[in-house]
C-alpha cells in the first residue's frame, strides 16, 4: 500500500488535503524521485555543473595534437640594378612559409644582427595551413618558430638559400626532405645529416629556387 492509499483509508478530507499538499510539494517530490532512481541528492544545478566540468576535463586530456609539418621555398625576385645600392648586382629573394602549426612572427637579421620583424598580422590562414610570404634581402636571414622547430632561411647569394633547422626534441622526431619540383622533377631527397651541438640537434641544407624543404614532426609511439 502506498502513501496515497493510506491517506484515502479512514482520513477526513481536511487531513487528506494537508497530507497531499505536503507530499506533493516540489522539495519532497524531487527528493522522492531522486531516491527512487538512485541519483545524487545534490541540487540539480550542482549536478549539471559537475558533469560539465568532468566532460571538459576529459575532452582536454583526450584531445590529440597534430604533428607539425612545415614547408619553405625561396624564389628569385631579381638583381639589384641601383648602382648606388650597397649590394648592386646582387640577387634578392622571396620566401614562402607554410605550416600546419600557427606561428606568430618572423625575425630578420642582417649580417647576423637583428634588423626588423613581421608580426602575426602578416600570417594568413589558407585551409589547414598558416602561410606568410617574406623577402630575404642580400646578406639577410629570416628566423621563425613553429611547433618543436626553429627554422632559419639565409640568402647566401646566386639565388641559393640555406635552410637550417633546430630540433628541440632531437633528430628522431624530425624528418627533413627536399622536394624537387617544377622544371626539374626528381625524386624527393631525405636529409639524414644531423649535427649535435651543446645537446641540441640541427640540420642544414642549401636549396635553389626550384626546391621546397619539408620539415615534419614524427611522433614516436
Amino acid at each position: 500500500m502506498n502513501v496515497f492509499q493510506e491517506i484515502a483509508s479512514g482520513a477526513d478530507e481536511g487531513v487528506q488535503d494537508s497530507r497531499l499538499d505536503e507530499l506533493l510539494s516540489p522539495q519532497v517530490t524531487q527528493s522522492r524521485e531522486l531516491a527512487e532512481i538512485g541519483q545524487d541528492s545534490r541540487p540539480m544545478t550542482s549536478i549539471r555543473m559537475s558533469a560539465r566540468s568532468s566532460h571538459v576535463k576529459s575532452t582536454e586530456i583526450a584531445r590529440p595534437s597534430s604533428p607539425t609539418i612545415i614547408e619553405v621555398a625561396s624564389s628569385m625576385v631579381g638583381y639589384i640594378t641601383d648602382e648606388k645600392h650597397p649590394y648592386y648586382t646582387r640577387i634578392e629573394l622571396d620566401a614562402r612559409i607554410s605550416s600546419t602549426t600557427k606561428f606568430d612572427r618572423v625575425l630578420f637579421s642582417h649580417l647576423g644582427f637583428k634588423a626588423w620583424r613581421k608580426g602575426r598580422s602578416h600570417v594568413k590562414r589558407r585551409g589547414e595551413r598558416y602561410t606568410m610570404i617574406i623577402p630575404i634581402d642580400v646578406a639577410c636571414a629570416a628566423t621563425f618558430e613553429a611547433g618543436p622547430f626553429c627554422i632559419s632561411m639565409e640568402n647566401i647569394g646566386d639565388s641559393f638559400t640555406r635552410v637550417s633547422v633546430r630540433m628541440r626534441h632531437g633528430m628522431k622526431h624530425c624528418k627533413m626532405t627536399i622536394l624537387q619540383e617544377e622544371h626539374q622533377p626528381k625524386e624527393p631527397k631525405q636529409i639524414d645529416t644531423f649535427v649535435k651541438y651543446e645537446d641540441i640537434w640541427y640540420a642544414s641544407v642549401v636549396t635553389n629556387g626550384l626546391q621546397t624543404v619539408r620539415i615534419e614532426e614524427e611522433v614516436c609511439s
